[in-house]
């Protein structure tokens, strides 16, 4: 059996719903878009001829906004090498006028003159953020040219003929298009806004030579006149970035093919950081050793959402490499996870939802740290005998080594022994009249500092017995006696260090024992009975141990 008619009359009224489910609204509202959008667009917009600007009020927007119309062109040219005419894109003379041209056709392999920004559908149409751009393009060809544009969304306002006649687009030339018709002797009147896709990955710019088929500094056979201010110029091949490449062209194969083709350069990426510095921080001994990072943003058309920081240990950034996700208003970065001692190499770029920026420069940095300093060596006066070592840490450290010789370079009887981190050490395995030499550094994930200056010290002999004892008793009163002893001894005096004198009324010294400390080569015993026997003896000591006794020395006070 046959299929059921088809219900056109139903299509036909529920198509504008589902253009307004599916599409954005136009840029431009003209009466034609109401059904579909449910909105009420008071007039419709026509731009005249020769108009350098469009005013309009935009869908929701309270106040109206003129946005200025470039002007393009689609015409023709003689190619004397070639023998032919062929089609040509071109921009509006920068010095048009009575006398002169009213378009400038380009090539090819001329610069970029249609650049285009990307912006978020959000962003009200006549902001500073805003992408939109408004093109008059002039019909200047003998024939009527399909032209295509890419990237963009672009809608047809009206067509204005040479004689001043306001056309509105055909109803097949409603809602978004890429390709539209430029007829002879007829200006189209398009807004175009770049909208770039959702990606689940990045996409960088293109950057290549004006003219990839010709190498680089060579002179191109390109317009003998500035687009920017109709000057005399010379175009040399180079390297230029296109953004996110794309092209407006005539749709006819063979013309395009010809050189009827023009790059349209969409920036979707931020631009990039540049003056990128990298400066070591040793740190202290509360801060961790850091490379502090700077550098310059330049701009925010289009917007960047942050940066990406890359650090490696070469310059190819393929060993050791880490990734960084910097805010985007930032211009300076601490990195607090470095190594000391290791060289390490940083660039820098900004991205945002779908593209990046081109890398910053690069900057090596390695940061060292720093030897510890006040470094002092000493003998406690408090036996054992033992060395303490004190000194003020100037990096971050995870350990101190502390060296120890008995000469300044280190060669002779060096030790290191591995402490904790602090200020101070006390080593204990130290001889008898010796002269030893300290340094310490501090260690961190692997690296160590440099030595820090020598400490030097000496630690006293054994003492010795004390020799040449003489004593002298007198009775400076009717009831006491004063006994002096004095005596020689080879030991240096010093802190920790003196003498033991004991008294006894027999020479072994178990009767009425009494001991006295001394630090002076001399002792005066007061309060004697008189006519008594005294037996004294004496040893030195200091923090390395005691002496032997000296021999009873009897002394008998005046009766």
């Amino acid at each position: 059996a046959p299929a059921p008619r088809y219900d056109l009359a139903r299509l036909a009224e529920r198509l504008p719903g589902a253009y307004a489910a599916s599409q954005r609204p136009p840029i431009v509202p003209q009466p034609a878009y109401d059904p579909a959008f449910g909105t009420r667009t008071p007039q419709e917009t026509q731009v005249p001829a020769r108009a350098t600007s469009v005013t309009f009020t935009p869908a929701g927007a309270a106040a109206p906004v003129t946005l200025p119309l470039a002007v393009k062109a689609v015409g023709q040219v003689f190619e004397p090498r070639h023998g032919r005419a062929v089609g040509r894109l071109g921009v509006g003379h920068p010095q048009s006028g009575p006398l002169t041209p009213a378009t400038l056709p380009l090539g090819p392999a001329d610069p970029a003159t249609e650049v285009l920004f990307a912006a978020d559908p959000a962003v009200p149409l006549g902001a500073p953020a805003d992408g939109t751009q408004l093109w008059r393009i002039v019909g200047d060809a003998p024939q009527t040219h399909p032209v295509h544009v890419e990237g963009c969304d672009v809608q047809l306002v009206n067509r204005v003929g040479w004689d001043g006649t306001v056309r509105p687009p055909d109803a097949n030339e409603l809602g978004w298009k890429e390709t539209f018709r430029v007829n002879p002797r007829e200006d189209v009147i398009v807004a175009l806004r770049p909208v770039p896709p959702t990606l689940p990955f990045k996409i960088g710019d293109s950057v290549r030579l004006l003219d990839p088929t010709r190498p680089a500094g060579a002179r191109l056979d390109a317009s003998p006149v500035s687009p920017l201010d109709g000057r005399p110029a010379t175009v040399v091949n180079q390297l230029v970035n296109l953004g996110w490449e794309y092209r407006w062209h005539s749709r006819a194969a063979g013309l395009r093919d010809q050189g009827m083709s023009r790059p349209l350069v969409l920036r979707v990426s931020p631009k990039a950081p540049t003056g990128l510095t990298a400066t070591p921080a040793p740190g202290s001994a509360t801060a961790l050793p850091a490379i502090a990072l700077a550098w310059t943003g330049n701009g925010s058309r289009p917007p960047a959402t942050s940066h990406l920081l890359q650090r490696a240990t070469d310059t190819t950034f393929t060993a050791g490499l880490t990734e960084i996700t910097v805010a985007a208003s930032a211009t300076r970065y601490t990195d607090a996870t470095v190594t000391p001692g290791v060289t390490y190499h940083y660039r820098i770029r900004a991205e945002n939802a779908v593209s990046c920026s081109a890398w910053s420069n690069s900057v090596p940095a390695s940061v060292q740290l720093t030897a510890p300093a006040r470094l002092t060596a000493a003998v406690p006066p408090a036996a054992p005998l033992r060395v303490a070592v004190r000194w003020a840490n100037r990096s971050f450290a995870t350990g101190v080594d502390v060296q120890r010789a008995t000469n300044p370079t280190f060669t002779s009887g060096p030790g290191t022994t591995a402490i904790a981190v602090g200020d101070n050490h006390v080593d204990p395995a130290v001889a008898p009249d010796t002269t030893y030499y300290y340094r310490v550094r501090t260690t961190y994930l692997g690296a160590a500092s440099p030595w820090s200056t020598v400490a030097t010290v000496s630690t006293p002999p054994r003492p010795g017995t004390p020799g040449t004892v003489s004593a002298t008793a007198t009775a400076p009163t009717a009831d006491t006696a004063t006994v002096i002893l004095s005596w020689s001894a080879s030991t240096p005096t010093g802190p920790g260090s003196g003498f033991v004198v004991q008294r006894a009324l027999d020479p072994g010294f178990g009767q009425e024992l009494a001991t006295f400390a001394v630090t002076g080569r001399g002792f005066t015993n007061t309060g004697l009975a008189r006519g008594v026997t005294y037996h004294y003896r004496i040893r030195s000591f200091n923090v390395v141990g005691t002496s032997a006794w000296t021999g009873p020395i009897p002394v008998t006070t005046p009766a």
